[in-house]
């Protein structure tokens, strides 16, 4: 599951937090979720390029976690503007766990991006058919993938069944 900062982790005392994590990383030098978290306080605090510095280390630390993959093509889409690192980033994530939803929808956005349209589209299909809780986002990416390709029947249908997935949606 994709962590959303703004949601998770509200930090009222910066102060405080950092004498949190100075303590966590000397009582645990080798924790990488401690350093991770730090990243994601960085990340909230709109300090990029600490953020990746963090998220690089974490994934260095502990390569069999997808979090700090998700991460680093966050950055590498929204801070450094690479749409190909970023999706070889979000792959690695994909890899290590086939159903994180954060980690597939961003791939395939980034693949989509960079003209690689039918492989954006079989990853939506797959999490459709196999994550119930990202179907409504890939049916909507499978739709717009059919309404670019001027397949509007199909691009209807899946409009249709991510509605269906959606009963709060009117």
């Amino acid at each position: 599951m994709c962590v959303c900062v703004s949601e998770c982790l509200c930090v009222c005392d910066t102060h405080c937090v950092w004498c949190s994590f100075s303590s966590a990383l000397r009582l645990r030098p080798g924790c990488a979720r401690c350093v991770f978290a730090k990243g994601l306080v960085w990340w909230q605090c709109q300090q990029a390029s600490s953020a990746y510095s963090c998220f690089l280390q974490a994934a260095k630390m502990d390569p069999h976690n997808p979090e700090p993959f998700v991460f680093l093509g966050h950055y590498q889409r929204l801070v450094a503007k690479n749409l190909k690192r970023a999706s070889k980033c979000y792959e690695k994530a994909v890899l290590l766990q086939p159903l994180h939803a954060c980690a597939a929808l961003c791939l395939s956005d980034a693949l989509s991006s960079i003209g690689e349209e039918d492989r954006a589209f079989s990853i939506c299909e797959r999490m459709a058919a196999m994550a119930p809780t990202s179907a409504k986002e890939a049916l909507v990416r499978m739709g717009l993938y059919w309404r670019k390709k001027s397949v509007y029947s199909e691009a209807i249908k899946c409009f249709q069944r991510a509605l269906q997935r959606d009963a709060n949606d009117k």
